[in-house]
């Protein structure tokens, strides 16, 4: 479960000009995204991811498609050996906290990153583990960031460009957006990731805007970092009947659409009147949840359970419902779709994106949602 990116040092990367866009790439059915699970040390799983398939220096690897960070970080679990010369050293720390629960030291590589579906990066400098460490668990990834390049880190006098910044500037340029259709575990075949424009299939597109963060690099003024919203109540249950989990906007203002975090990170407030409302009849399942620490649970009955609604600006409501928020990740376990966080941040993650095509239109500066109805097969 990928939270936040924080670090500090020096990186270098080469960058291109021009600007002539050409069709989106990545949006066949069935090529583009892979949705896995991975174990922690004991038995029970640990995360949900999206994985999309690249080549390194013509080696073939699988990132998770991560919104949530800026940065290519590959495992040096993989058997992928970097060529060339190393550069500087770096470190980074996630989590849904102030003290990061994942640190990553790091090494600097230059190579040729393209992805199988599309265009790629030549040259481009990643980052190749050399230690790992996670006090909660969460497994070694090799992550693809898609966030912009203020939450890249070092952070630098003057921003280093993103592996996706990159593949809209030079002669064969996508356009500045990209859109994800995250369908859940066991629809590898509808999934898709689409750089460069949206799904001809999309409809319904409702956008708000992309606010500027705090987070990130150190910068006189808030800057684009995160996938940053404004959002506002989040309700159990629709219509006069809902009842309400608390107040997104008052004293949080950061919310952030997160493909790399396998659940909602909401304040401990909130997540106590989800739970309590939710299992009122179901001590053991209360227990379950409460337990679990953030691993699965075996999935519950969800008969007459409500949905869970989510306000943002512009009017748009955002539905989660029974069988979402209960994550099936197959063989009987479900993640619940709700985690406890800070007071400072919400993260809207994989549990509320599998309802929805995310549009994230960077050129405009907007997220657009359009219902994923027919698109996931179902």
């Amino acid at each position: 479960m990928k939270h936040l990116l924080l670090l500090l040092t020096l990186l270098t990367m080469t960058t291109c000009g021009g600007s002539t866009s050409i069709r989106p790439t990545c949006g066949t059915k069935g090529v583009g995204l892979k949705h896995r699970r991975t174990f922690n040390s004991g038995a029970s799983f640990r995360t949900a991811e999206y994985y999309i398939p690249i080549t390194v220096d013509g080696i073939p690897l699988e990132a998770v498609a991560d919104t949530g960070s800026s940065n290519l970080i590959i495992a040096n679990n993989t058997g992928f050996t970097p060529s060339g010369a190393p550069g500087a050293n770096f470190t980074i720390g996630y989590g849904s906290g102030p003290t990061p629960s994942t640190s990553i030291n790091s090494i600097s590589y230059s190579g040729d990153v393209d992805l199988y579906c599309g265009p790629g990066v030549n040259p481009y400098t990643y980052g190749y583990i050399q230690t790992y460490y996670s006090n909660n668990g969460n497994y070694q990834e090799t992550l693809l960031g898609l966030a912009y390049r203020d939450l890249e880190q070092p952070c630098l006098a003057t921003p280093i460009p993103t592996f996706f910044s990159q593949l809209t500037t030079g002669p064969q340029a996508l356009s500045n957006e990209f859109g994800m259709l995250l369908c859940g575990f066991g629809r590898d075949n509808f999934s898709r990731i689409t750089f460069g424009g949206v799904l001809g299939s999309v409809t319904g597109l409702q956008y708000v805007p992309i606010l500027p963060t705090t987070n990130g690099c150190p910068s006189p003024t808030p800057v684009n970092g995160y996938y940053n919203v404004a959002a506002g109540k989040i309700r159990i249950g629709t219509g006069s009947s809902a009842v309400p989990a608390g107040d997104l906007s008052m004293p949080l203002a950061q919310t952030f659409v997160d493909s790399g975090t396998t659940v909602n990170i909401i304040p401990q407030a909130m997540f106590k009147n989800i739970v309590d409302t939710l299992t009122l009849n179901s001590q053991s399942l209360k227990s379950a949840i409460l337990a679990s620490n953030g691993n699965s649970i075996q999935c519950p009955d969800i008969t007459g359970m409500p949905d869970i609604t989510i306000d943002l600006t512009q009017g748009i409501v955002l539905t989660i419902p029974a069988n979402k928020y209960f994550k099936n990740i197959g063989g009987g376990q479900c993640f619940f779709g709700f985690a406890p966080g800070t007071d400072t941040f919400v993260i809207l993650g994989q549990v509320t994106m599998e309802n929805y095509y995310v549009h994230f239109d960077r050129k405009n500066n907007l997220i657009g949602f359009a219902p994923n109805t027919g698109l996931c097969g179902n």
